[in-house]
């Protein structure tokens, strides 16, 4: 889980944010794996996603209007 988070979300955000990208990626790949692993069997599909959208929205947009 934590390979293939951090591949997309470097990915995504090399594009529309670069100077985050590397920090971002990481923060988002261990959330995922911390949800993964403490999350029950079938309720990960659903909050795997949201928890890594909401550290991602949690630690990059404080503040912004």
């Amino acid at each position: 889980m934590f390979v293939v988070s951090f591949v997309v979300c470097f990915v995504i955000l090399s594009v529309y944010d670069p100077s985050r990208a590397l920090v971002a990626s990481l923060a988002v790949a261990a959330g995922a794996t911390l949800a993964e692993a403490l999350t029950p069997l079938g309720f990960d599909n659903l909050t795997v996603p949201l928890a890594s959208s909401a550290l991602y929205a949690f630690l990059f947009f404080q503040g912004t209007p």
